[in-house]
C-alpha cells in the first residue's frame, strides 16, 4: 500500500497506518493492562481485568478458558467491536499506534486492513443473501485500491492461499451452498485479500468436523509462517492449541491466571485452574472415564476480593484472600517467553507434579514477551 493510498481520505488528527514491511518476530499488537467493563441496567461487570500480552509476526498465541472468561471480549476490544456501554482502559497498540480511544471512523483504518477477526460461526461473518464473490469484492474495495480486475486478482490469489482453487464456483455461490470448512476458508481469504497482518481467530474450528478442523489448523499455521502473520487463537480445545500455538494464555473470570510457552503451561501447570482444565481431558484407559468436578462460581468478586479462583480451588488457603500478581516459574528454559502463574500456591502444585522449578514474584508492571 502506497503512502498516497494511506493519506487518501485522511483528516487532520486521523491515525496513519505503518505500511513498512513486517519483520520476523516483530511485535505487531501489544496489549497492556487492558480492562473492559460493561454497564447494563445499573449492574457493573468487569469482563477483562489487567490483561497484558504480545502478538508477534510468525507466531501464534493461544488463549484458553471456559465460557465467560473474557477470551472473546479481549479480541473484540482489539478490533474495536465491543457493544455500546462497554468502557475500555489500558492500552492496545498496533505497532506504535494506540487504538484505545480511537473513533469508529478512525478504527476503520486498522479493522480489516491491518487486524482481522475470524469468528466462530461463519453465519455471523458472511451475509447469507449475498454471493460470496460480492462480499469479498466489497471488503477488498473498502481496504484496497485498484481496478475491479486488480481486486479480483487479489481475491483469487487469497482464495488460492486458502486452497479454494475453483474461484468461479466459490464466488458465484451463496454461503449456504458451501460447506462449513469452505466458508471458514472464505473468511480467512477475506482477511488476506485486505492485507491484514494480525489474525484474531475466535473458535474457528468449533463447528467443523474433526477432519476439517485439522485442515483449518494446518492452514492457519502455514499462513502464519509464510505470510509472517501475528495470530491469536481462542479455543476451548487444548488439543488444537497444543498443535498450533507457540505460547499459551489461560484466562479465568477476566484475568490471566497462567501464561508461557505452550509446552511449559500444559506440561507443568503452575495454576490449579490450568490443572483442572487438563484433568478434564478424557483418558483412554480403564473401564470408565471419570472427570473431576470443578465447583461453580462462588460469591461475586471485586478487584479487591483476593484470588478470583479461590472459591473453586482445592488448594485454597488464608493468603488467597489477597489478590496475587503473576509469579514467574524460573526454570531457565524459556528466557524469551517466561512461564508465569497468578497463584500464591504454585510451589505446592509444582511440587506435587515433581517439578523443581523455583518461584519468584515478578514486577506487576512487567509483561512476559510473547
Amino acid at each position: 500500500m502506497s503512502l498516497r493510498d494511506l493519506l487518501k481520505g485522511r483528516e487532520p488528527g486521523d491515525p496513519l497506518v505503518d505500511a513498512s514491511p513486517v519483520q520476523e518476530g516483530e511485535e505487531l499488537l501489544t496489549v497492556e493492562q487492558l480492562g473492559v467493563v460493561f454497564q447494563r441496567g445499573g449492574v457493573r461487570t468487569e469482563a477483562v481485568r489487567e490483561l497484558s500480552l504480545r502478538l508477534r509476526s510468525g507466531h501464534v498465541l493461544g488463549v484458553a478458558g471456559e465460557s465467560g472468561s473474557g477470551k472473546t471480549t479481549a479480541g473484540l476490544a482489539a478490533i474495536g467491536l465491543l457493544p455500546a456501554g462497554a468502557s475500555v482502559t489500558g492500552s492496545i497498540k498496533y505497532r506504535d499506534q494506540e487504538l484505545v480511544g480511537l473513533s469508529d471512523k478512525q478504527m476503520r483504518a486498522f479493522r480489516g486492513s491491518e487486524i482481522a477477526m475470524v469468528f466462530q460461526e461463519t453465519g455471523t461473518a458472511l451475509n447469507p443473501v449475498i454471493r460470496v464473490g460480492d462480499q469479498l469484492m466489497t471488503a477488498a474495495r473498502a481496504h484496497r485500491s485498484g481496478t475491479r480486475a486488480q481486486l479480483r486478482a487479489q481475491i483469487e490469489s487469497a482464495l488460492d492461499e486458502v486452497r479454494l482453487h475453483d474461484h468461479d464456483h466459490v464466488m458465484r455461490s451463496y454461503p449456504d451452498e458451501l460447506s462449513g470448512g469452505m466458508c471458514q476458508r472464505v473468511v480467512i481469504a477475506m482477511a488476506l485479500s485486505c492485507g491484514s497482518k494480525v489474525l484474531l481467530a475466535d473458535e474457528p474450528t468449533t463447528a467443523l468436523d474433526v477432519s476439517v478442523q485439522r485442515e483449518i489448523i494446518e492452514l492457519i499455521g502455514e499462513l502464519v509462517r509464510r505470510e509472517k502473520l501475528a495470530a491469536m487463537m481462542v479455543s476451548h480445545d487444548l488439543g488444537v492449541l497444543t498443535e498450533l500455538c507457540d505460547e499459551l494464555v489461560v484466562m479465568h473470570m477476566g484475568e490471566v491466571v497462567e501464561i508461557g510457552p505452550v509446552d511449559a503451561v500444559l506440561g507443568e501447570p503452575a495454576h490449579p485452574y490450568t490443572k483442572a482444565l487438563l484433568d478434564c481431558l478424557p483418558r483412554l484407559h480403564g473401564d470408565k472415564v471419570v472427570l473431576p468436578e470443578l465447583a461453580q462460581y462462588g460469591q461475586p468478586v471485586t478487584s479487591e476480593g483476593g484470588c478470583r479462583f479461590r472459591h473453586r480451588c482445592p488448594l485454597r488457603a488464608d493468603l488467597c484472600e489477597n489478590h496475587p500478581d503473576l509469579m514467574t516459574v524460573e526454570d531457565g528454559s524459556h528466557d524469551d517467553a517466561p512461564h508465569a502463574a497468578r497463584c500464591w500456591r504454585s510451589d505446592v502444585l509444582l511440587a506435587e507434579s515433581g517439578s523443581a522449578a523455583r518461584l519468584g514474584q515478578t514486577d506487576p508492571s512487567s509483561t512476559p514477551v510473547l
